[in-house]
């Protein structure tokens, strides 16, 4: 048995190339490399200029995850080595997978039980998986809307043949069933098909065809924005704060890059937990559009923004959330510090922070966030904030420490407390009418930074409704198969022969012989005729002698002392 998996890592743009070897660095070679079984070998249609960039890039991914190497093939396209290679080499197993996409660990191992289980019973037969969605920019899991089955196969397929004369790319994916006398599927979800930002626009990726799907989505109590540029030598210790004080709670920390390729160069190798994003933006457009884009993707209702360069306190973000049931709004209190943290160095009194603050994701969107300037939009945000007259909470603690040099945003030339951009700024927010919310939340685009971390899908338990919908599916597979099979119920028939009657006389005659004569009863005759004559007459005439004498009597009977009754009268004696 010869089982070759392929993908293409073919593209003509070099940035795309890496953007998606990005990716595959998460999903498809981390799933490849921890496999249950290793007896397959991994086929790369690339460019063969770089290819040597490929072999190194498996290489060091494989060494950092311990893991061992596959044994590799290239080729240059899916037609013409690809076909004589399979041929030749009697490949008996073709898988076809994405390089941005992901494998369960024992993919390898159901595909070859599957094979072995099946290969002497068909000379070709295809299996294939109905796949989960994994959101790699949200950290979100979806079921797919779009159900496959026999007649339509997913991507995630693999051709099975005795005798190797098709190529799985002969055909496209959905149709790779008709290649086969039989169509298995393994256990839905043994693959993920990765959304990322290079394939989000494809008709297959969005979310309006997840109507049908359920959300697995991570719960996190709180959400930490913060954007950071030109800032090398504090966010490390920024982050660090961040996570300890967050201890105890489902927390996601969200980092933007606002166009800096010197930070951006410092955090993309880095190593983060799952919970830790980091995301790029292209272009230097200020904090506030950072804020609103991430503030807008963020997983909590509740959101804390906070300063790349700033330190926060042990507990103070478990502190915040304790309060935020209470208050949609928390301002706080923090100390200045110069150089390296430490809370001896701080000077001043406490005060409380402008840009660093707590608030209800559904309020902050509702005002449609911050203007999108350079400087300034904390304030204007805040004037519009207390127009409110919402139940704002000001702590008595400190809860941060925050960090003053030179590349402040109050402090730099161009944007400092003296600037003319930030009186200008001052002027507009000044002279609003009315609420003096923006028309509509400005955004900017970004794309995800990842790190070495191989993605860990979430395990998804099916529903009830989900496994009857199974059933009905697995019942009306069945019935086509019989359908397309021809198979008839052949209904026999049973032939009855009739007798003809025949009267036996001879058992009448001895039934007739035997009889027993049993004498009738004698019939009784009920009499009418009463004794008495003058009965019946009173009967007929329905009248009564002695009844008449009562009423009309002809004298009266005194002697006897006979009551006497007169119609119309009086009783008496």
């Amino acid at each position: 048995m010869r089982h070759l998996i392929t993908t293409r890592i073919k593209f003509t743009d070099d940035e795309l190339l890496k953007e998606y070897l990005e990716i595959s660095k998460r999903s498809f070679i981390p799933s490849l490399l921890s496999q249950t079984n290793k007896n397959f070998t991994l086929g790369i249609i690339s460019n063969e200029q770089h290819r040597e960039m490929i072999i190194s890039f498996i290489n060091d991914l494989s060494v950092k995850l311990n893991k061992e190497n596959p044994s590799l093939v290239f080729f240059d396209d899916k037609t013409t080595d690809y076909v004589d290679y399979v041929k030749n080499e009697n490949i008996n197993i073709q898988t076809r997978h994405d390089c941005d996409d992901w494998m369960c660990e024992t993919y390898v191992e159901n595909i070859q039980n599957t094979y072995l289980n099946n290969i002497n019973q068909y000379e070709s037969f295809v299996i294939h998986v109905q796949p989960y969605k994994y959101d790699i920019l949200n950290d979100k899991t979806y079921t797919m809307s779009l159900r496959y089955d026999d007649s339509r196969t997913s991507m995630f397929a693999s051709l099975c043949q005795k005798n190797c004369n098709e190529s799985i790319f002969s055909v496209v994916h959905s149709d790779i069933g008709g290649l086969g006398q039989k169509v298995f599927m393994l256990k839905e979800g043994s693959c993920y098909l990765v959304i990322h930002n290079n394939n989000i626009s494809s008709v297959l990726f969005k979310t309006d065809k997840l109507n049908k799907s359920e959300e697995l989505d991570k719960q996190y109590d709180i959400s930490i924005v913060v954007p950071t540029f030109n800032n090398t030598h504090y966010i490390d210790e920024c982050i660090d704060s961040l996570m300890e004080s967050s201890n105890g709670l489902k927390y996601e920390i969200l980092v933007g890059i606002d166009g800096c390729q010197k930070t951006y160069d410092h955090l993309k190798d880095k190593s983060f937990p799952e919970n830790v994003k980091i995301f790029y933006f292209k272009e230097n457009r200020g904090p506030y559009l950072i804020k609103n884009s991430l503030a807008n993707i963020a997983s909590s209702e509740n959101i804390l923004f906070f300063d790349s360069d700033d330190v926060m306190l042990k507990s103070s973000v478990s502190f915040l959330n304790d309060l935020s049931h209470k208050f949609e709004v928390i301002k706080f209190r923090l100390m200045n510090f110069i150089g390296d943290f430490n809370v001896s160095n701080t000077k001043g009194k406490s005060i409380f922070a402008e840009g660093v603050f707590f608030i209800k994701k559904s309020l902050f969107l509702s005002m449609n966030g911050f203007e999108p300037w350079m400087c300034a939009a904390d304030s204007d945000f805040m004037a519009r904030l207390y127009k409110k007259k919402l139940k704002i909470h000001f702590t008595d603690e400190i809860l941060f420490h925050r960090r003053i040099h030179t590349e402040n945003l109050t402090k730099r030339g161009d944007t400092g407390l003296g600037s003319k951009l930030r009186a200008s700024y001052w002027k507009i927010s000044k002279n609003k009418k009315g609420d003096g919310n923006p028309e509509s939340l400005s955004l900017s685009e970004f794309v995800p930074i990842l790190n070495h971390r191989p993605i860990e899908p979430k395990v998804y338990v099916e529903t009830e409704e989900e496994l009857n919908e199974k059933r009905i599916r697995q019942l009306r597979k069945e019935t086509l198969e019989k359908i397309n099979n021809k198979t008839k119920v052949v209904v026999q028939e049973v032939k009855v022969e009739k007798k003809p009657f025949v009267i036996d006389y001879n058992k009448i005659n001895d039934l007739l012989k035997n009889r027993v004569h049993v004498d009738p009863k004698p019939r009784v005759v009920n009499q009418n005729k009463p004794d008495d004559r003058q009965t019946i007459i009173d009967q007929k005439t329905m009248t009564n002698k002695k009844t008449i004498e009562m009423l009309l009597p002809s004298k009266k009977n005194r002697r006897n002392g006979d009551p006497i009754m007169n119609i119309g009268g009086k009783f008496g004696r």
